[in-house]
C-alpha cells in the first residue's frame, strides 16, 4: 500500500503565510516606520483609498488622512511612537480617511507595534465603516422617529416591567394624569388607577404577565384613570407585550375619552330633549300669549318682563289652576335662554322613590331595572330653563341635593361618581305656603331663600273672568278664531252665566267640548 503525500509540506513557510494573509485581508493594511513612511500596502488599501500601491509606498501616512487633521497628526504619531501599544478597533474614536479623489470615508483603525530587525514598525489595519455608519444613522433616525411618536402621541403611553413598575412615560401622561415624569418612574401602575380598583388590579396584572397578549382598544370595558388630584376620567386602554432591554415589558396606550363621552352625552341629551319636547307637544296644550286687561294681571306680566332678562331664580305662588306654568313659560320665552329647552318636572306627580332618578338621571346598573343610562330632567334643561312645579312636595332627602345643584352648578347621577356640570335657570312653583312649611320644619330654609330670589305676586286677583290669568291665556288661544272666541266668551260670560268652577284645566275641557258643537 502506498501513501500519497501532499505536494507542499506542512507547516507552510511563515513568511509565505503572512504574505497571503496580508494580501487577502478584507481590511486595508499599511505598514509604516516610526516616521510615518508607508513601507507596504495590500490590495484592499488600493481599493479603499483609490491609490495604486506604488503611489502609496514611500509616502507619509498623512497622504490618506483628511487635510483638516494634517497639522495635528504628526504629534499624535510621535506620541504613539514613544509609547507603542496595541489599539484595538471599536475604541470609540471618530476617525476618517481621505481617498485619492478627495472624498472622505468613516473608518475604524487598529494599531499594533511590530518589532523587526530594521527597528520598530507600525501595523495599521483600516476598516471602511461607511455601511455601518449608514446603518447606525438609519437606526438613530428610526429611534428619533420612534421617540417623537412616543413623546408627541395624542395618547398617553406608559411602559411597565413585569412587576408593574413604570419605566417610561411620554409627555401626554403628564398632561392626562397631572404627575411630573419624575414622580411616576419607579412607581407601580396602580398610582394611575382609581382607588376602588387597586385591591384587585395586581392579580389582573399577574394574570396578564402569565398570559401576555395584545388587547386592542374598543374592547367594551368600562375603564377609568385617576389623576394626581384624585379626580377620575373615562379611558380606553390598549395593552401589548414588548421586549425591552431588561426583559419583557408591557406597553399601555391610554386614550382619554372625556371629550368623546361628553359629545355622546350631549348627543343623547339632545335626543332626549327632542323626545321630551315632542311628548310635551302631544300631552300639553301650550299657549302662545297671555292677554288681559286687569291691573293684577298687568302687574304680574310687568314683573315677568322685568325678571325674564336676568338669570334670577323665580318662585311662582298661586292656587291650583291659576296658570303658574303659563307664567313660567312666559319667563322662559322672554329670557336669553328662549332658544334652549324648557323642561318641567312636577314633584307631586312622580313617586318619591323615582323622583331622584327623574331629576338627576341614573347610570346603568345603579339599581334593579336600570338597564341603561338615563339623563335626568335637570341635565336635559342644560343651557335652558328648568321648571320645578309643586316644589313644596319635594321630599326632604332631595332638598339638599337640588340646593347643591343650584349653588355649585353640578351634580352626580344616581349610581354615578362623575360630577356633571349644569347651567340652568330655575323657575319653581307651588300652591303651598312654603314659609309656613319652613317654620314647621317641613322645608329647608336655605332652599326656600335660594328659590325666593324673585317671587312674582301671582295670585287669583279677581273672580271676574278677565282678571284670572288662566282665563286670559285661554282667551289668547281662542283669539286665533274670532268666531269661536266670541262663541266661547258668550257661553262663559253671558247674562246669568257664572264662570265655571276650576282652573285652567276645567276651562280647557269646556273649550274642547264646545269646539265641536254646531
Amino acid at each position: 500500500m502506498s501513501v500519497e503525500t501532499p505536494d507542499k509540506a506542512w507547516p507552510p513557510d511563515p513568511n509565505s503565510l503572512f504574505e497571503k494573509l496580508f494580501e487577502s485581508s478584507p481590511d486595508a493594511v499599511l505598514v509604516t516606520d516610526q516616521t510615518g513612511l508607508i513601507l507596504q500596502a495590500n490590495a484592499q488599501a488600493e481599493s479603499i483609498f483609490g491609490y495604486a500601491r506604488q503611489e502609496l509606498v514611500g509616502q507619509t501616512v498623512e497622504l490618506v488622512i483628511p487635510e483638516r487633521f494634517h497639522s495635528v497628526h504628526p504629534k499624535h504619531r510621535s506620541t504613539y511612537s514613544s509609547q507603542p501599544r496595541v489599539r484595538a478597533m471599536g475604541a470609540g474614536l471618530e476617525l476618517f480617511a481621505r481617498r485619492k479623489d478627495g472624498t472622505e470615508i468613516p473608518v475604524d483603525i487598529m494599531l499594533s507595534p511590530l518589532q523587526m530587525a530594521e527597528g520598530q514598525l507600525v501595523l495599521a489595519v483600516v476598516r471602511d465603516v461607511s455601511q455601518k455608519k449608514l446603518a447606525e444613522q438609519a437606526l438613530r433616525r428610526s429611534e428619533q422617529q420612534f421617540r417623537s411618536l412616543f413623546e408627541f402621541s395624542p395618547d398617553a403611553i406608559v411602559v411597565t416591567d413585569r412587576e408593574g413598575k413604570i419605566t417610561e412615560v411620554n409627555t401626554q401622561v403628564e398632561k392626562f394624569f397631572g404627575y411630573p415624569r419624575s414622580e411616576l418612574l419607579g412607581q407601580t401602575i396602580e398610582i394611575l388607577i382609581p382607588e376602588r380598583f387597586r385591591a384587585t388590579h395586581p392579580k389582573r396584572r399577574a394574570d396578564y404577565a402569565a398570559h401576555s397578549r395584545a388587547r386592542t382598544m374598543g374592547a367594551g370595558l368600562d375603564l377609568y384613570g385617576r389623576r394626581k388630584d384624585g379626580s377620575e376620567f373615562p379611558a380606553d386602554i390598549m395593552l401589548g407585550p414588548v421586549e425591552g432591554p431588561d426583559g419583557q415589558a408591557v406597553l399601555s396606550v391610554i386614550r382619554d375619552l372625556s371629550a368623546q363621552q361628553e359629545a355622546e352625552e350631549a348627543l343623547r341629551r339632545s335626543q332626549q330633549q327632542k323626545d321630551y319636547l315632542e311628548e310635551e307637544l302631544e300631552i300639553s296644550n301650550q299657549f302662545d300669549e297671555i292677554v288681559g286687561g286687569s291691573s293684577g294681571l298687568k302687574r304680574v306680566l310687568k314683573q315677568v318682563e322685568n325678571v325674564a332678562g336676568t338669570d334670577a331664580t323665580v318662585l311662582i305662588l298661586g292656587e291650583t289652576g291659576t296658570g303658574k306654568e303659563l307664567i313660567a313659560r312666559a319667563v322662559h320665552r322672554l329670557s336669553p335662554r328662549r332658544d334652549s329647552a324648557f323642561v318641567r318636572l312636577n314633584c307631586s306627580a312622580i313617586p318619591s322613590g323615582l323622583l331622584e332618578s327623574e331629576l338627576f338621571g341614573h347610570e346603568k346598573g345603579a339599581f334593579t331595572g336600570a338597564i341603561a343610562q338615563k339623563i335626568g330632567r335637570l341635565e336635559l334643561a342644560h343651557q335652558g330653563t328648568f321648571f320645578l312645579d309643586e316644589v313644596g312636595d319635594l321630599p326632604a332627602e332631595l332638598q339638599p341635593k337640588i340646593l347643591r345643584a343650584l349653588q355649585e352648578k353640578e351634580f352626580e347621577r344616581v349610581g354615578g361618581t362623575r360630577t356633571i356640570p349644569v347651567n340652568v335657570r330655575l323657575v319653581a312653583a307651588t300652591n303651598r305656603d312654603l314659609a309656613k312649611m319652613v317654620t314647621a320644619g317641613q322645608f329647608r330654609s336655605d332652599l326656600y331663600y335660594r328659590l325666593r330670589v324673585f317671587p312674582p305676586p301671582h295670585r287669583n286677583h279677581s273672580r271676574r273672568n278677565h282678571g284670572n290669568p288662566c282665563w286670559m291665556a285661554l282667551a289668547g288661544q281662542c283669539a286665533r278664531t274670532r268666531k269661536f272666541y266670541r262663541k266661547v266668551c258668550h257661553s262663559l260670560t253671558g247674562v246669568g252665566v257664572t264662570r265655571p268652577a276650576g282652573g285652567t284645566r276645567s276651562h280647557r275641557r269646556i273649550l274642547r267640548i264646545d269646539r265641536y258643537k254646531p
